[in-house]
């Protein structure tokens, strides 16, 4: 199953990640809080 992720950014962009590959992390930080929000795939 191909799992589909969507990133939406303030100033209107929008990031899609598909089929992140095996191995591969996402991480976010959120500037105004320093909150990290990661998304990997083992």
């Amino acid at each position: 199953m191909t799992k589909e992720i969507k990133i939406f950014l303030e100033d209107g962009q929008i990031w899609d990640i598909i089929g992140l590959p095996d191995g591969y992390s996402v991480k976010v930080i959120d500037n105004s809080t320093n909150k990290i929000t990661e998304w990997s795939k083992s």
